[in-house]
């Protein structure tokens, strides 16, 4: 076996080449400076083969600032080994890009306490953990840190998507995330940022992630913001994700309501997720307006387009286009959740119209048997909504404000009474055809 050790610019990479595998060698050029940024554009890996494989520990370290990776359409493959392809500890200034990563690895890049970063213009497929270790399979892991770009990849068949994770006291700050495509991702996370703040999701394609056979033990959601404050998600289509499309969980910690707070989510299209369209639990100031929600055709569990499950105020949901697959699931439900408003929403072809829940008991968070409160889902104004569902309006606490809503199907008799009085149908056949028609509507209260 052969070692090789390349150090360039600040920059350590350390490759165990095992027989039958290339070597790598470094460019006779110097290199260059990116002229804009003044940092150091090293494009030092040339393979005189297409795909490099990295076993165990023998990844790209960088460890020195303001580096640029450019593997210039390389594969970094990582056969069975424990370690990373790509690790960047405790640095500034680094973008890696044009990369493909596959393989069995911990992470294809691990990005460690560091600042502005860039992961642009990659590929990463079948990435999944090494054999025989309970860990790793990461496509993107981040933890700790700031200012992290990641924009225009393309994601598919890996274990775990992306992941950005901070510290209870210490979040991890300005993130983008941008026009990448992440398909059939199984477990973990498509997108997950887990203690972030100021983050901008936009323009990405998610379809198909998360295995329905993992379903009980491993739900994935399409978008998943875990303790996140100041977001704004838009542009952004989700299909057919395992659990929910777009989901905005809260925490329970030492007693402690960790709430997820100012998240716009706007203009993204959301189809056939396997439990609810959006989903928020312990949450405050969370804006949910002009998207288009098509509540799923394979519902593991109670679905809604919309779904305030517990502990949610000072929300607003309006001006969004909740469209069923018959008379099932609910466009909008407000579970032990209070003071938010539910205006100007269409929603069609579905079960329940809006129904505000009440339930007595506790409510279970997260993964470490913590538990909500109580509350009365009390004081939600409800009002200039257009319906057209089995049960127009279903309210378990009078305590709210229902106004102004639209029952399409209500109307839809009123019309077909009309036009049968005016040809001269028997009054029996409108009777029968309005009992037929009509399914325990209820008015507005």
């Amino acid at each position: 076996m052969k070692i090789q050790l390349i150090s360039n610019i600040g920059l350590l990479v350390l490759f165990l080449i095992a027989p039958g595998c290339t070597d790598l060698t470094v460019f006779t050029a110097a290199p260059s400076i990116e002229p804009e940024s003044e940092r150091v554009v090293y494009a030092g890996l040339a393979f005189p083969e297409p795909v490099i494989q990295v076993p165990s520990n023998h990844g790209i370290m960088v460890t020195e600032p303001d580096q640029i990776i450019d593997c210039q359409g390389a594969v970094l493959d990582g056969r069975q080994g424990i370690g990373e392809l790509i690790s960047v500890i405790k640095t500034s200034g680094i973008t890696i890009r044009n990369c493909n990563f596959q393989g069995n690895t911990e992470a294809a890049i691990g990005i460690y306490e560091s600042s502005d970063i860039t992961i642009q213009n990659n590929t990463f497929n079948d990435i999944e953990k090494p054999i025989n270790t309970g860990f790793g399979g990461f496509s993107i892991l981040v933890k700790g840190g700031d200012t992290i770009r990641i924009e225009n990849n393309y994601f598919e068949n890996n274990q775990i998507g992306i992941l950005i994770e901070g510290d209870p006291d210490d979040y991890v700050e300005n993130i983008r995330i941008e026009n990448n495509t992440i398909l059939n991702t199984w477990m973990t996370a498509a997108i997950k940022c887990r203690r972030c703040r100021q983050v901008t999701i936009a323009g990405n394609n998610l379809e198909s992630n998360g295995k329905p056979e993992y379903f009980d033990q491993q739900r994935i959601v399409g978008i998943d913001l875990h303790e996140v404050n100041q977001a704004k998600v838009f542009d952004n289509t989700v299909t057919e994700s395992s659990s929910d499309g777009i989901g905005v969980p809260g925490e329970v910690w030492e007693d402690k309501i960790v709430y997820s707070s100012q998240i716009e989510i706007y203009k993204n299209t959301v189809i056939d997720n396997g439990e609810q369209g959006i989903w928020v639990i312990a949450g405050k100031d969370i804006n949910i307006h002009d998207n288009i929600i098509y509540c799923t055709k394979h519902c593991y569990t109670g679905c809604s387009g919309v779904f305030f499950e517990w502990d949610v105020s000072d929300s607003q949901i309006y001006n969004n286009e909740i469209i069923g697959r018959g008379d099932e699931h609910n466009g909008i439900t407000i579970k032990n959740s209070y003071s938010n408003r539910i205006t100007d929403n269409t929603i069609k072809n579905i079960g329940t119209g809006i129904f505000i829940e009440e339930v007595e008991g506790k409510q279970i968070i997260g993964n470490h048997d913590a538990v909500l409160e109580f509350m009365a889902p009390v004081n939600n104004m409800i009002a200039n909504n257009e319906i057209d569902a089995g049960e127009f309006i279903v309210i378990d606490n009078d305590n709210n404000i229902v106004e102004d809503n639209l029952n399409l199907r209500k109307n839809r008799i009123k019309v077909f009474i009309g036009r049968a009085i005016l040809f001269g149908l028997p009054a029996v056949i409108i009777f029968i055809s309005c009992l037929v028609r009509k399914k325990k509507l209820q008015s507005d209260r």
